[in-house]
């Protein structure tokens, strides 16, 4: 019986540990996401494939989110991603280098079309008058 109890309060002592881990991925999460929202709207831009209407950029993030199961980002900022603890992935990191390409899952490009659609809505105005350098500065 002893034995028992003990191993119940156990658990809910590793409680708090479990809610603070789970808290630090998501915020992790969230950087990731923003920083990745922000690199795919400039990838995009680099590859002659942007639009300087957010609408019309947003649709052809959308297309290419979901014409692939993954999508390489080129310059993804190692310094911004080394600060990412607790993702739930392995990001390889190189020792030198201030850029790196990053290869972005389709749910994660999807999470971060969504991002970037939702920090369009959050200016207020009508999507024509919306800039894709507005969403990029919010981003």
């Amino acid at each position: 019986m002893r034995a028992v109890a003990r191993n119940e309060f156990g658990l809910l002592e590793a409680v708090p540990r479990i809610e603070a881990a789970n808290e630090t991925a998501g915020r992790a999460q969230g950087r990731l996401t923003r920083l990745v929202a922000k690199h795919f709207i400039l990838s995009t831009q680099a590859a002659r494939r942007s639009d300087t209407n957010f609408a019309r950029q947003l649709a052809i993030l959308d297309e290419l989110a979901e014409d692939r199961a993954e999508l390489r980002l080129p310059r993804m900022p190692v310094d911004q991603l080394r600060s990412l603890d607790g993702v739930p992935f392995v990001i390889r990191l190189p020792a030198a280098g201030n850029d790196l390409p990053f290869d972005a899952p389709r749910p994660l490009l999807k999470a971060a079309v969504d991002l970037a659609a939702r920090e369009a809505a959050a200016l207020h105005r009508r999507q024509a008058d919306i800039t894709t350098e507005q969403v990029l500065a919010r981003l």
